[in-house]
């Protein structure tokens, strides 16, 4: 999950974040997703290296799915996610988090036809902070 973050104050933070998914159907058949995600989070004030953090974050995603066709769905995708982060430098960190994901695509506007996604993931990987 790329990501790029400003502290808007000491130990708070703005990210936006990209999600780039796959899931497998019946069938052998497999779609792509992805989710574009700004997020706030909160890094818990230690005099450490290492800091814990816990985020929220809302946006928006895209993806084909078979219940409606092979056509594109979109939809609202909101977040949680906690973790720890290893500042290397004021503005860069090594992370590993964990977050829970809820996206659901829908057809079109009037559409009822939904897929409900909810995936909870591990992540290890890196914060560039502007």
């Amino acid at each position: 999950m790329p990501s790029i973050g400003y502290f808007i104050f000491d130990n708070l933070s703005v990210h936006l974040s990209g999600e780039l998914a796959a899931t497998k159907w019946e069938k052998d058949d497999i779609s792509s997703s992805f989710v574009i995600l700004p997020s706030v989070q909160y890094f818990i004030p230690v005099r450490l290296k290492l800091k814990p953090f816990v985020g929220v974050g809302a946006g928006y995603g895209l993806m084909p799915t078979p219940s409606t066709g092979w056509t594109q769905a979109g939809g609202f995708a909101w977040r949680i996610d906690t973790g720890a982060a290893y500042f290397i430098k004021d503005n860069l960190s090594i992370d590993i988090s964990g977050q829970f994901l809820r996206f659901t695509p829908r057809a079109g506007v009037s559409s009822k036809l939904s897929v409900e996604n909810n995936t909870f993931d591990l992540f290890i990987g890196f914060s560039v902070f502007l």
